[in-house]
């Protein structure tokens, strides 16, 4: 029979050669993407993803020279700038005589002082028969 065309079969010993290096493709594939989760948790500010990757500072705070508190941000978990605006003395506030303040506007009375935003949150925070601002 000449002329046509002749097939070889594949014998175990040819599967098994097959299957051998197919395995050891898939441990070098899982090596090298072991390798690289690995190299991203230890130096997650660098490599392709490090612009994606959130980092956790921890919850501690830094007492400012004004009595104010700071946390920690930024890539490096660095304190925040103390603020540079001056606080308005607390001394200047006085507990209002009465649980409530009238904020009603009136013609006879220009802008009171004690229905401002600041004064109304000091006197929440400080005088413990204040109950709020009456409008």
């Amino acid at each position: 029979m000449a002329g046509k065309p002749t097939h070889k079969k594949t014998t175990s010993n040819q599967y098994s050669l097959i299957f051998i290096i197919g395995v050891a493709v898939l441990y070098i594939l899982s090596l090298i993407g072991a390798y690289y989760v690995g190299k991203m948790s230890l130096y997650p500010n660098e490599g392709p993803l490090a612009n994606t990757l959130k980092r956790a500072c921890t919850l501690d705070a830094k007492l400012c020279p004004d009595g104010t508190t700071v946390g920690r941000e930024g890539p490096h978990c660095d304190f925040a700038p103390c603020s540079t605006v001056p606080l308005r003395p607390i001394s200047t506030y006085k507990c209002p005589a009465t649980e409530w303040v009238d904020c009603m506007p009136s013609p006879d009375e220009k802008d009171s002082s004690m229905c401002r935003p600041e004064y109304l949150q000091w006197a929440q925070d400080n005088c413990p028969e204040f109950k709020g601002a009456a409008y």
